[in-house]
């Protein structure tokens, strides 16, 4: 079935400046079928990368499934000198947890050879991320990425292999109903100039 360009850019254009980041306190509680978070994460891989080395992992936990997640925030806050200690942003962060339907850790994989520089390799799954946020929103769902100290780098909850580094958390949930998410960017004049 062949389809007008036109119309394909239009909805490509549409989900892209539609996507918002949406925050657990946003989302319903009730769980997302994992075949959704599946084809999410097969649109991902198709990020550009450079020299094929696909760098993305994503390590995908559903909420039954939390509890390292939750034992590494837990210990972050308590490790907290008393003065620095927040009971309440504590609280609040653990209930992130309750409406959260799937969490998904952003890895990265090292090219073992180190054939271009990380930077590189960071993009590129940063431009999975973007793939995987853009399906899901297309699927009506929500995500967000966060990345707390305890949750990037090497954090021991991930067991990551050598050369692997985290770059935080996608959180996901099905948003509420009638969310307002607006949102605003600079003019196009404000970021672009045009070679004469």
């Amino acid at each position: 079935m062949n389809k007008d360009p036109q119309d394909i850019a239009s909805v490509a254009s549409h989900i892209i400046r539609s996507r918002r980041s949406v925050y657990p306190n946003c989302y319903t509680g009730d769980l997302i079928d994992d075949q959704v978070i599946e084809m999410a994460i097969k649109d991902a891989i198709w990020a550009p990368t450079h020299r094929k080395t696909e760098p993305w992992r994503f390590l995908v936990y559903r909420r039954s499934s939390f509890g390292p997640v939750k034992a590494a925030m837990d210990q972050s806050f308590l490790r907290q000198d008393k003065e620095k200690y927040n009971p309440i942003k504590h609280k609040k962060n653990l209930a992130k947890l309750d409406t959260t339907s799937h969490l998904i850790a952003i890895i990265m994989q090292r090219d073992e050879q180190e054939r271009l520089p990380e930077w590189e390799e960071i993009a590129a799954v940063s431009c999975a991320v973007q793939n995987l946020w853009l399906s899901l929103s297309a699927r009506g769902m929500g995500a967000y990425w966060s990345s707390p100290s305890w949750a990037t780098g090497r954090p021991d909850f991930l067991n990551l292999s050598d050369g692997q580094r985290s770059l935080g958390l996608l959180y996901v949930g099905i948003p509420l109903v009638d969310l307002n998410l607006t949102s605003k960017r600079m003019d196009i004049d404000e970021v672009c100039q045009w070679s004469s």
